[in-house]
């Protein structure tokens, strides 16, 4: 991984304390094997504890956190990630709704959304 990222002394080393290697094992086991996203793409959890929030943190302040620390949040996403837009409108069922975070994978040539949980899911 250090060698395919061209990672620096610096980045390894935070990316051994944050333990990527393992949190990256742990979601290429939950991939199944036919579906077709690449391995290493996910890790499983994420750590944003460089979005500063303190205990007692709403969702809203997450996004929030994340849009202002939005290039540090792709880079914990991991490779090939754009932002797209925050807050998208979807009409499901004639129903409003709103995702949290809308994101297009290059290599997978795919959206991907996030909808954004604070506590027990």
């Amino acid at each position: 991984m250090a060698i395919s990222g061209m990672l620096g002394k610096r980045e390894l080393r935070k990316q051994i304390f944050n333990k990527v290697f393992e949190r990256t094992a742990i979601a290429n086991l939950q991939i199944n094997q036919t579906d077709t996203i690449p391995v290493n793409t996910f890790k499983d959890p994420y750590i944003l504890d460089f979005l500063g929030l303190q205990n007692g943190y709403l969702e809203r302040d997450m996004e929030e956190a994340i849009l202002n620390e939005l290039q540090k949040f792709i880079l914990e996403l991991g490779k090939g990630f754009a932002f797209v837009e925050h807050q998208k409108r979807m009409i499901i069922d004639e129903e409003d709704f709103h995702l949290d975070l809308l994101f297009y994978h290059r290599s997978l040539k795919r959206l991907v959304a996030i909808d954004l949980k604070v506590g027990q899911v």
